[in-house]
């Protein structure tokens, strides 16, 4: 993906979750595929299907994994409750697999995938886009 269509479409995108955190309403399961984007380019945020209510009860097992492997945040994987930051965190881990073709972390097993981001830094982003912008 092109860097300026990627920031044309980033910023709507994290206006639509931070509107939905605003109403209390977790996605939990932030990935590529459910960013989708129109024939105008208008990007939309799509299935709510894991989505849920900050306030309602839990809705899953305890010690269960929400999300897609390799995108949810290092709490959710060690079965702790989604929060709006878990939100972000997969956002961000969506992005840069947007940006890089690949996940930040490498890991097929949830141990392996905490293990490494809880202990590793992704690779910076200049290691696969050369045409980033400084800081990206």
């Amino acid at each position: 993906m092109e860097p300026h269509l990627f920031f044309q479409l980033a910023y709507p995108i994290l206006d639509a979750i931070s509107y939905s955190h605003e109403m209390g309403v977790l996605h939990r399961d932030i990935k590529p595929q459910n960013l989708l984007v129109d024939r105008l380019l208008r990007p939309f945020v799509a299935d709510f299907g894991l989505a849920k209510a900050i306030e309602e009860p839990g809705l899953t097992t305890t010690g269960s994994v929400l999300g897609t492997p390799g995108l949810p945040a290092p709490e959710v994987i060690c079965g702790q409750p989604p929060t709006f930051a878990s939100d972000v965190y997969s956002l961000a881990a969506t992005f840069y697999q947007l940006l890089a073709g690949r996940l930040p972390f490498a890991g097929q097993e949830p141990l392996e995938l905490l293990v490494a981001c809880t202990r590793q830094e992704p690779e910076n982003l200049s290691r696969y886009r050369r045409d980033l912008p400084p800081g990206a």
